[in-house]
């Protein structure tokens, strides 16, 4: 265990789990789907003690503050609601009370836009660090502590060693890939966690493969 884990970060709010944490969740669920792509709505299902306890310790304000990409020690934080609205960006949030099936400290965040919505379950483990845990119905576990491509795709074969190969010849390592299989609707998510960031102007390479619907390239959080 490291003195991150013992002491927690440095932020604004009081609890290292419902606001620092929330911060983080809101964050990397924006990267994940996209800090350049845009959202007619964005609602945010809070469960459990993230629903019961959370507006006291400004879990809302939190996790807009991340969907805003602002850092935990950021002051803008507390205007957060207002700054949203001068952005012109819609939200809602849902106090969806217990769910034993989920974990303790729980957000769902959903962006709306012209095509499907696009969905991220994420948790506060403590001591500020979290974990995505789902993506679309697709089961993953990211921390935030490396680069990842995610890549949505036809569930067919070669689609692993075509995104392998486009790596490779990136010059980058993979250290761990994961992928998920839904079969009522024969596709496929892909984790591929890197050693270095995979550049954006290298995705087109990716998409190439015509049964790639999506790939989409994600930093890790720079405060972990």
């Amino acid at each position: 265990m490291g003195i991150f884990e013992i002491i927690g970060p440095i932020m604004i709010g009081p609890s290292s789990s419902h606001t620092a944490g929330a911060v983080r969740i809101g964050k990397y669920a924006r990267r994940i789907y996209g800090v350049s792509k845009l959202f007619d709505l964005v609602e945010i299902d809070l469960f459990n003690s993230f629903s019961e306890s959370g507006v006291g310790h400004g879990t809302d304000l939190a996790i807009l503050s991340g969907i805003l990409c602002f850092n935990v020690d950021d002051e803008r934080i507390l205007n957060a609601f207002g700054i949203a609205k001068e952005m012109g960006i819609n939200y809602k949030f849902n106090f969806m009370g217990i769910n034993e099936e989920l974990p303790e400290n729980t957000a769902k965040i959903t962006f709306y836009n012209n095509r499907e919505p696009f969905y991220i379950f994420g948790e506060s483990i403590g001591g500020g660090l979290i974990r995505i845990f789902n993506i679309n119905g697709y089961n993953v576990n990211l921390f935030g502590r490396h680069p990842v491509l995610i890549v949505i795709a036809k569930d067919v074969p070669g689609i692993v060693a075509h995104v392998s190969k486009v790596i490779a010849d990136t010059g980058i390592n993979i250290a761990k890939a994961e992928i998920e299989r839904d079969s009522s609707i024969g596709e496929s998510l892909s984790v591929f966690k890197l050693d270095a960031d995979f550049p954006k102007d290298r995705l087109p390479l990716i998409l190439e493969n015509k049964n790639i619907k999506e790939a989409i390239t994600v930093e890790r959080l720079e405060e972990l």
